[in-house]
C-alpha cells in the first residue's frame, strides 16, 4: 500500500545554518529508505557522535517510516522510527529512498 505523506515545515532556523528542522504529524507516514553504507548508525540527536548512538543498521536493511529529515553541521538527516514510538536520526547519504 502507498500512502502519500504531507510534511510540514516547523520553524526552526539558524542563521549560520547549524540546525534546520522540518517535521511532520506522526499521521504522516510512508517513506522507507534502504540502508546503502556497510553499517550507518542510529542517533537520539542529529549529531555523529558516539554519545548519541542508539544502535546500528547493516547494508540492505529498511528503515522508515516519516517523510522528514533535518539540517547539522552541514549533513541531511532522515528521522526514522523507532520501536516504541520513537524516532532517530540517520544521516542522508548512508540511504536510498525504496
Amino acid at each position: 500500500m502507498i500512502r502519500k505523506a504531507a510534511c510540514t515545515l516547523v520553524g526552526l532556523a539558524s542563521l549560520a545554518g547549524s540546525l534546520v528542522a522540518f517535521s511532520a504529524p506522526a499521521s504522516a507516514a510512508g517513506c522507507h529508505y534502504r540502508i546503502v553504507w556497510n553499517v550507518a548508525g542510529v542517533y537520539n540527536s542529529p549529531q555523529q557522535n558516539p554519545n548519541y548512538l542508539i544502535k546500528t543498521k547493516q547494508r540492505g536493511d529498511i528503515v522508515g517510516d516519516y517523510c522528514t529529515y533535518t539540517i547539522n553541521d552541514g549533513y541531511y538527516w532522515n528521522i526514522v522510527a523507532l520501536g516504541g514510538g520513537g524516532v532517530g536520526y540517520m544521516r542522508a547519504d548512508s540511504m536510498v529512498r525504496v
